[in-house]
């Protein structure tokens, strides 16, 4: 499935590559310190391969300011992790040390203030498409609202499942739709093509968070992802299978259980117990229907657009983690069906509405 991906597109992400070292470029030392450590080692790239995706569907020369795009949007994806490591006090990001860790709390805010503002200044100094740096400064605006609403639902018991979505339309979803969205825009598609093609990253993207929210209760995902399970615990943060374990609780175990999440020196030293019970609860069964669900809303999406793709329906299934349901079905307090968020406010008459 990943040659499917990428290789069709391999002079295109190249180019992004190169793009990336020239847009988190330096004179300042220790600056160019943090990009090389952030920038260094390549990830999957599924945002950039989302926005070229999406440009292949209404034209096929890709031009200079479309792979500068794609290349500032993986620069904030990965920049915004460094804001999140302060945030959650996190020494480790993928198997590596974070940002926070090398350089401090303070220099990894200004570094990734920095990056993205400069990221932001090259791309678009020269564009024609205001659009383009309009949407993308809302997204950027639309991200932040995500991390403090789940900032300011930290440890909440009464943090429902359709918060945690608002929540996750801002923190990842906005990005993924912002892909579509651009892509869809800098190739010449119409302004609904281009908010049909940011509901199908949208959607996608709330797939995706659902499935990184599930790699924290696995126990393999130290070993496959590089990341350590029960960080969300650990931080407090209520994701969608622990919300699931929480509403099959008995009101005193539902006391119990948050009676020790809200008390930051317990949660530092006893995840595994916790982590346990969610695992054996359903909950896995339970995020990979809402997953798939997601998954089916994108598909559903981008068949409205009329531009058939395999590899478009490919990298929808990639980004959702669409995988055969585990055995021992879930519970059947399931909740609603899921409904693609329009995360963030149009800065212009041609973008899409707001909220």
């Amino acid at each position: 499935m990943l040659d499917t991906l990428y290789t069709p597109l391999q002079r295109e992400l190249a180019e992004v590559e190169q793009l990336i070292k020239h847009l988190t470029q330096s004179d300042f030392p220790l600056l160019d310190q943090v990009s090389r450590h952030l920038f260094g080692r390549k990830g999957k790239q599924l945002r950039p391969l989302l926005f070229l995706h999406t440009y292949k569907l209404f034209k096929q020369d890709v031009s200079d300011e479309a792979l500068r795009c794609a290349a500032m949007i993986e620069i904030l994806h990965i920049s915004s992790l460094v804001h999140d490591d302060v945030v959650d006090e996190a020494d480790r990001r993928r198997g590596q040390a974070s940002v926070r860790a090398l350089v401090g709390n303070r220099t990894a805010v200004l570094s990734g203030d920095y990056l993205i503002s400069n990221a932001l200044v090259r791309t678009f100094h020269n564009s024609t498409n205001p659009v383009l740096l309009l949407s993308m400064l809302d997204t950027i605006r639309t991200m932040c609202e995500g991390e403090l609403l789940q900032w300011q639902h930290t440890a909440d018991p009464n943090l429902d499942e359709a918060t945690y979505e608002k929540i996750l339309a801002g923190k990842t979803a906005a990005l993924f739709g912002q892909c579509g969205y651009c892509g869809a825009l800098a190739a010449g598609a119409t302004p609904q093509e281009a908010d049909t093609a940011r509901l199908v990253g949208q959607a996608a993207g709330m797939a995706f968070q659902i499935k990184d929210d599930l790699l924290d209760i696995d126990p393999k995902t130290e070993t496959q992802e590089g990341k350590t399970p029960g960080n969300d615990l650990r931080e407090g943060k209520l994701t969608l299978p622990t919300l699931f374990y929480v509403r099959g609780l008995s009101e005193a175990d539902r006391q119990s259980f948050f009676t020790w999440l809200q008390d930051p020196t317990a949660r530092q030293e006893s995840q595994e117990p916790h982590l346990g019970r969610i695992r054996a609860c359903g909950a896995a069964a339970y995020c990979h229907t809402r997953m798939a669900s997601y998954a089916q809303a994108a598909k559903a999406a981008f068949a409205t657009l009329n531009r058939p793709s395999p590899a478009y329906l490919a990298l929808i299934d990639e980004i959702c983690g669409v995988s055969p349901q585990p055995t021992g079905g879930a519970r059947t307090n399931a909740g609603t069906q899921p409904a693609v968020n329009k995360p963030g406010r149009a800065p212009h008459a041609n973008a899409s509405p707001a909220k």
